[in-house]
């Protein structure tokens, strides 16, 4: 198949393979590195190659560390950024139960782990359980005509902390073809923030359905360029409203339960949550949304919800 979404419960010791036979599945991936090597890619449809290597060090009882490449083959890489992906503050076990949500596809690749949930060994926090952290790979498509090579936009935590505290994500390269990696911002038509400190209601929601066809319509990713400016979308994945686990009023576009699935652009999504926090890591925030206010614990577990492909 193309397009290929899983959940599925996995530990740090098997978590390469467990992630390595899963974006199998999608038929547009391969394992070019050979044999038991760990480097996957997958070509867009506009001609961007996607390389990473799941085992850029071997995982850890807290993270995973990859490397990601602009280009790859016979057995070498040019350009490359590493990136971790991290589901505990301190501490734990390599054989410790994680939590995996994998989309992969022609056009990208979306992977979140989320650590011992409340009442598994070794989680972060009795009541909210470990954080989850997601790393998105994928296709740009264009708003110029100028634009004169297929790209690929990198989000991933860029350093070996478990907050991640970063809202830069990169496009594998310039408009003039001579620089790599351009730190980039992500937008997306939303309402501001209407609550503060511990509101229940802290953020306002968009109707997207429209009357005159009674479709709901999800919102883009826009990619702004740090230096040139605005580039694109990202192709592949749709911002969907908010989730506010915990709270007693929560504004959502498509409330729980999440996983569901839905058409759009004649192609199966299925609805995600990219990122969650805990009473020990409620900063966590990503590209794709804040965690929270940065005002109150009282907000962990808040989240963008997003729209990623599924088969």
């Amino acid at each position: 198949m193309a397009n290929y979404f899983a959940e599925f419960d996995s530990t740090p010791s098997t978590l390469v393979a467990d992630l390595k036979s899963r974006i199998l599945n999608s038929s547009n991936w391969a394992n070019i590195s050979g044999g038991t090597g760990n480097v996957m890619q997958a070509t867009t449809a506009r001609g961007a190659q996607m390389n990473i290597d799941l085992a850029d060090a071997a995982a850890t009882a807290r993270q995973l560390q990859v490397g990601v490449y602009r280009l790859y083959s016979s057995g070498s890489g040019t350009d490359k950024l590493v990136r971790y992906i991290c589901w505990h503050l301190t501490g734990g076990a390599t054989s410790d139960p994680i939590h995996v949500a994998l989309s992969a596809g022609q056009d990208h690749l979306y992977i979140a782990i989320e650590g011992p949930r409340a009442g598994e060994p070794n989680t972060d926090d009795a009541t909210s359980g470990s954080e989850r952290q997601c790393l998105f790979l994928g296709d740009l498509v264009p708003y110029f005509t100028a634009e004169p090579n297929p790209v690929v936009v990198l989000l991933a935590n860029a350093t070996s902390l478990s907050q991640m505290d970063i809202s830069t994500v990169y496009v594998s390269r310039n408009r003039a073809n001579s620089a790599s990696w351009l730190p980039a911002k992500l937008g997306t038509l939303f309402c501001p923030n209407t609550g503060t400190g511990t509101s229940t209601t802290p953020w306002s929601g968009l109707q997207r359905a429209c009357s005159a066809d009674s479709n709901t319509y999800l919102f883009p990713y826009v990619v702004f360029e740090d230096t040139a400016g605005i580039r694109g979308r990202l192709g592949k994945v749709f911002f969907a409203g908010f989730i506010a686990p915990g709270l007693a009023t929560s504004v959502t576009d498509f409330p729980p339960p999440l996983y569901q699935r839905l058409v759009y652009n004649s192609e199966n999504y299925v609805l995600v949550v990219p990122h969650k926090g805990t009473a020990a890591t409620w900063r966590s925030r990503s590209a794709f949304g804040w965690q929270d206010n940065g005002s109150s614990q009282a907000l962990a577990g808040t989240s963008p919800v997003i729209a990623v492909p599924t088969a």
